[in-house]
């Protein structure tokens, strides 16, 4: 169904199979960052990482400001790297810009394609061109053989800042979440386009899908489980597909309203729908693991959760049974038929 859903400064890992971490610094590093990964207080795994990626000077900047030209081909090392998810680059020159972040999109021998273009601050000296990162692989041993949250992954490393601002000790940690099922949706962009024809037409120049959108709206989801006080892990992420979809087309919508398009209503009706269909799951999701095994246990298909009955306008309401609002909807999807 996809790759689990990644919340800001969090990963999820199955039980009892090996989870390989990644370290992405936003600056230059010297030396070689470590990890320790503790759990109620105690080290379940730590050492030093291991370095992937590669670093080239940057011979040349395109006339587009988003096409680089580097001294050496690094391509070969890079692979996997690039696209919606990952592919954030360094560019370092300590005697002009100093240091900036990037998002790279392609490269493709000795040519880099950024997402965006840079800033004419940016200029050639003795620039350099860093796609580097460390990873470790946490054990079934050590980490991953008993199901547990908030178990936490902390890198150390030293950053470089040059001759003139030294070097100093920084710390970067994130959660990892240790589930038997983690939570899976599974939206594509062909989903979404049929979700909202014409939609295919008008992906950004910086994105090759709608990836970004779609990652954000499945983040919307886990944060609505969450603030309902259940764990997304223990519900069939499939239930979610069309949710997903309708808030991954409001988020796009209110991208387009931000730039001064006249798309406000139709944002918002997706909004709406997606809205109703959640609370619509979660009155009734086709499966909920109460004791979160993994497995489907006697009584948890089909299941209606207590305390979560479904209002069709937003939200919930406790108690009386509200039927879905057909009528509204079908005039909803009217207007956004009119608008596109």
């Amino acid at each position: 169904m996809g790759i689990p859903v990644q919340m800001a400064g969090e990963q999820k890992a199955f039980k009892d199979v090996a989870k390989v971490v990644r370290f992405w610094p936003p600056v230059p590093v010297t030396g070689t960052p470590t990890y320790d990964v503790r759990f109620e207080g105690a080290s379940l795994q730590s050492g030093s990482g291991t370095a992937f990626g590669s670093t080239a000077a940057i011979s040349a900047i395109g006339a587009d400001r988003r096409t680089l030209t580097l001294g050496s081909d690094i391509s070969a090392s890079l692979d996997g790297l690039m696209g919606d998810v990952g592919g954030l680059a360094i560019l370092h020159d300590e005697s002009t810009f100093g240091t900036i972040v990037v998002k790279v999109v392609n490269v493709a021998t000795t040519t880099v394609t950024l997402a965006d273009r840079l800033p004419r601050t940016v200029t050639l000296s003795s620039a350099t061109f860093e796609l580097k990162g460390w990873s470790e692989t946490l054990t079934t041993g050590n980490v991953t053989d008993t199901a547990r949250r908030n178990v936490l992954v902390k890198w150390t490393y030293v950053a470089d800042y040059g001759d003139d601002y030294g070097a100093e000790t920084l710390v970067s940690d994130h959660l990892l979440h240790v589930v038997p099922r983690p939570f899976t949706i599974g939206l594509t962009t062909e989903r979404l386009n049929i979700t909202v024809p014409g939609f295919a037409a008008l992906v950004p120049s910086r994105q090759d899908s709608w990836g970004p959108q779609i990652a954000e709206a499945e983040r919307w989801v886990v944060k609505q489980i969450r603030a309902s006080r259940k764990v997304e892990d223990n519900f069939h992420g499939g239930d979610f597909d069309e949710v997903s979809a309708y808030r991954a087309a409001h988020i796009v919508l209110m991208g387009q309203v931000g730039m001064g398009a006249d798309r406000l209503e139709a944002a918002e009706a997706f909004g709406a729908t997606a809205d109703e269909l959640f609370a619509r799951v979660m009155a009734a999701p086709s499966f909920y693991d109460s004791d979160g095994d993994g497995e489907t246990d006697s009584g948890e298909d089909s299941v209606q959760l207590a305390g979560l009955k479904a209002s069709w306008v937003g939200g919930y309401q406790d108690g009386s049974d509200s039927d879905f609002d057909a009528t509204a909807a079908a005039a909803r999807q009217m207007k956004l038929g009119q608008d596109h």
